[in-house]
């Protein structure tokens, strides 16, 4: 941005950043578009792949929302935040292969358009306190559950989200959902491409879902208890 730039430097193992004072003084902006960035760019070079995903989890067992930009996953991360369920991440996780498979991310927060929003009354009869973001969004808080366990999953199926006129869950094969994630990859997810189709493999091995989302999220959640429950 003027009079900010960020750098990634892999071979040194260091990211750097010359802000201005006005962009570090914007302390959630600054967080989300310069900290996280470059810090999770930096650890994305050395075994910690990522994945546009959602996560939710139980058990240590992750269920990957995995799809584009403004399919859902946000908001199906707050509606499962709402309904219980532990949420590992609202947008992308992390992927460790070695010495063992392990999926990380950072909950905290879920990014909601104005319209999910509007699908959640009670964030402000409870006066939840709601953040203006980047892209027309608002940063909600994700209050830690009493049952929060961690950062990470050590097992994980993946789910492919898809928009259609009536909310369905079916299952996927290995090659299809595989074919799904590679056809996917967005900008930022694509930069290790050496990789990923190794990390897919793993991740859809034995197969996966697929979900079908309507305007109405909540629709949704008794599928994404479903998926729970055939993980455990």
């Amino acid at each position: 941005s003027p009079g900010s730039v960020a750098i990634v430097d892999e071979s040194r193992g260091e990211s750097l950043a010359y802000v201005t004072a006005a962009l570090a003084a914007d302390r959630e902006h600054f967080r989300i578009t310069v900290i996280e960035a470059i810090t999770f760019a930096l650890l994305a070079c050395f075994d910690r792949h990522p994945i546009h995903a959602a996560a939710i989890v139980r058990n240590d067992r992750a269920v990957l929302l995995a799809g584009p930009s403004a399919v859902g996953k946000s908001t199906l991360a707050y509606l499962s935040h709402a309904a219980g369920i532990r949420v590992l991440s609202d947008d992308r996780v992390w992927v460790q292969m070695e010495p063992r498979l392990r999926i990380w991310g950072l909950p905290g927060t879920a990014r909601l358009t104005a319209a999910a929003l509007s699908l959640f009354p009670e964030l402000g009869a409870a006066g939840v306190p709601v953040t203006p973001g980047s892209r027309g969004k608002v940063t909600v808080p994700l209050t830690p559950l009493s049952d929060w366990s961690g950062y990470t999953a050590s097992q994980a199926v993946v789910c492919a989200l898809a928009r259609g006129g009536e909310a369905a869950l079916e299952r996927m094969s290995a090659v299809s959902l595989s074919t799904v994630l590679l056809s996917q990859l967005s900008p930022g997810f694509d930069r290790f491409p050496n990789r990923v189709e190794r990390v897919v493999d793993v991740l859809t091995a034995g197969g996966g879902w697929r979900l079908t989302l309507t305007d109405d999220a909540r629709e949704a959640l008794p599928f994404l208890r479903r998926m729970l429950d055939e993980t455990d």
